[in-house]
């Protein structure tokens, strides 16, 4: 684990999304959004994930809705979603995020996720993650009405910790979570796949790796 002097950090604290940017678990929401659409006749394509990257359940099964017209309720969806994605938690591994979150935690840097996750699957994640610890501040798609892009859950974090908005980096993997950041007016930083890099904003940093994404988020 790095050690890190959080008074060399130019932000008073870090909020993360989950999928993507601590947890290596996209491919395992992949996997469970094709099992599950695979078994109505649907072979979902890779632009097709791509477009539903880091967007929450109902936007991702209404997509596919109207673009297959499935005939399966949201709630059947949504179960059978969720419990590929449950049973096949424990093959969750850290990103250079979850590094970098703890040597923050170590350091007393104050931090929060922030998903469009529902609160079922981010237990699962976390626990996967063994990062998990009292006290430690989650905002799930069901603490809030409006879902990413929306800057509710990145601000419902602030308000958490106590921070004011422009205090606060945003690390995020989805140009969805990278709007909401700068709608809640705090500074993001971008960790894309390399084929949604030129859907990010151009005029957002972005960081292909663990020093990279320390130095965007340090003085100097």
């Amino acid at each position: 684990m790095r050690d890190i002097d959080k008074s060399t950090l130019k932000f008073e604290g870090v909020l993360w999304d989950m999928d993507g940017t601590i947890a290596d678990s996209e491919p395992i929401h992949e996997r469970a959004i094709r099992t599950t659409l695979n078994k109505q006749g649907v072979d979902p394509t890779h632009e097709d994930l791509l477009n539903v990257l880091g967007t929450e359940g109902i936007k991702t099964f209404e997509y596919f809705r109207d673009k297959y017209d499935l005939s399966v309720s949201f709630d059947d969806y949504r179960n059978a979603n969720y419990q590929y994605f449950c049973q096949h938690s424990d093959e969750i591994t850290p990103l250079y995020g979850c590094d970098l979150f703890r040597a923050f935690r170590k350091a007393g840097v104050p931090q929060a996720v922030v998903t469009n996750s529902d609160r079922i699957l981010v237990n699962a994640a976390l626990a996967a993650l063994e990062i998990e610890i009292p006290g430690m501040i989650v905002v799930a798609r069901n603490d809030v009405k409006n879902g990413k892009p929306s800057p509710e859950g990145y601000l419902r974090a602030a308000y958490l910790l106590d921070i004011e908005p422009e205090k606060l980096a945003v690390i995020e993997d989805s140009p969805l979570g990278a709007k909401a950041g700068m709608l809640a007016g705090m500074e993001v930083i971008g960790v894309p796949l390399p084929e949604l890099r030129d859907r990010f904003p151009s005029e957002l940093p972005v960081a292909l790796n663990g020093d990279e994404l320390l130095k965007a988020l340090s003085k100097g």
